[in-house]
């Protein structure tokens, strides 16, 4: 044949490009999928890691701002606990807090009133618990807490710290 004639490609030369372009797709689409996997674990961590330390953060401000603890209305030593403070306000009396658990959350009550979340809503509390301390010198309050994210897989993490009352040191 002359080679002026022939023009295009072969059958054979298309089948392999196209099955070419098919693997390149494959390639591309699984990285995609992958890479969006793992944001998403990345973020529900990064979730889950928030809520502790927020948790944590504000229950140990209350500890510290606290003058007392009503042993005889928090829960000790035990799953669910929960820990119930005096805090004294910037006007005149004091605010009564109450922390504990509600459909697997962390839940804050200030003054008997409405229940406010510390947790995210895809974090689930598998653990709270609540040390009272006290010595000659002062009191103070050792806080446990494991939360649990649950999708899309299960992951636990434990926070803990102790916080001392005002006035105890």
């Amino acid at each position: 044949m002359n080679s002026r004639l022939q023009k295009g490609h072969t059958l054979v030369e298309l089948l392999i490009y196209t099955t070419l372009l098919v693997a390149v797709s494959f390639a591309v689409v699984a990285s995609i999928i992958t890479t969006q996997n793992y944001l998403r674990q990345t973020k529900e961590y990064d979730d889950l890691r928030r809520s502790g330390l927020v948790s944590l953060e504000r229950i140990t401000r209350l500890i510290q701002n606290a003058s007392s603890v009503d042993a005889g209305a928090s829960t000790f030593n035990t799953h669910p606990g929960k820990l119930v403070l005096a805090v004294p306000n910037v006007g005149a009396g004091t605010d009564i807090f109450e922390i504990s658990t509600s459909s697997a959350r962390i839940t804050l009550r200030k003054n008997g009133g409405a229940n406010e979340d510390l947790t995210g809503k895809k974090i689930s509390v598998s653990n709270l618990l609540f040390r009272n301390i006290t010595t000659t010198k002062g009191s103070a309050v050792r806080v446990e807490i494991t939360l649990t994210a649950t999708s899309p897989i299960m992951r636990s993490e434990t926070f803990t710290t102790t916080a001392v009352l005002r006035g105890s040191y």
